[in-house]
């Protein structure tokens, strides 16, 4: 019903069915609007998912190129300790100084002096050393760390001397049992061969020969693979003998 200005009314009437269809268009258009809404929100959702396992999948990827590049250095190093080992003191001996025989005759460098070695920054250290003696053995566990600055890997020969500096004259134990001289391996490749990222544990066993023979001190001896000595620490062991 209309009411006119000048006081007259009019009234219309609606159709039943146009009302109906109109109501019914309405709900559709609510319903297809919150179809379109929960759409756009799954799709959205579905979106940030992708976007996380993406994300993930690139750190995955860089994590994974970063251990295959230590993997090629480990490689590496391995491949030229191997070479190192088979093809002994030659070829890794050019340039470096020689041990002159008894006869005067030079020989290919298997061995560095010890007056002759040259030290190198430390990057390696050593923890968690446990020495037990048995009987006429000693048995020494330790750890060499890498504290090199970066995350490459460290390799190089591990020696190991206990002795008896009471005794006259004193006496030595070398781990591995190689010659030495002047409290000194006379080859150095001849130590214990290790390649590390991290840490690596080391098991030694010395033969003292008679449980009555005591070591006082333990020399730990680090070379990296030119024959640099990149650790020497002496420790007293007294108490542990």
């Amino acid at each position: 019903m209309i009411m006119g200005n000048v006081g007259r009314v009019f009234s219309f009437q609606i159709s039943p069915r146009l009302f109906v269809g109109s109501l019914i268009l309405f709900i559709a258009y609510i319903v297809f609007s919150l179809f379109i809404v929960n759409s756009h929100l799954q799709l959205r959702w579905v979106s940030n998912q992708d976007r996380e396992k993406y994300s993930r999948l690139e750190d995955e990827n860089a994590a994974n190129k970063k251990i295959l590049n230590r993997s090629k250095q480990q490689i590496t190093l391995l491949e030229e300790y191997i070479r190192q080992i088979e093809e002994g003191a030659e070829g890794f001996g050019i340039g470096r100084k020689e041990q002159v025989r008894s006869n005067g005759e030079k020989t290919p460098l298997e061995a560095v002096l010890p007056e002759k070695v040259t030290k190198a920054p430390e990057v390696v250290d050593v923890t968690d050393m446990v020495i037990q003696k048995e009987g006429s053995g000693m048995s020494i566990t330790l750890k060499i760390v890498n504290i090199q600055a970066g995350e490459g890997p460290v390799g190089g020969y591990i020696h190991l001397i206990a002795s008896d500096k009471k005794s006259v004259p004193p006496k030595e134990w070398p781990y591995p049992q190689e010659k030495i001289e002047k409290s000194m391996p006379v080859n150095y490749r001849k130590g214990q061969i290790f390649l590390i990222q991290k840490f690596k544990q080391i098991r030694a066993r010395l033969n003292l020969g008679t449980p009555s023979e005591s070591p006082s001190s333990l020399k730990v001896l680090v070379y990296d693979q030119s024959g640099e000595i990149i650790l020497e620490k002496e420790m007293d062991i007294t108490q542990a003998s």
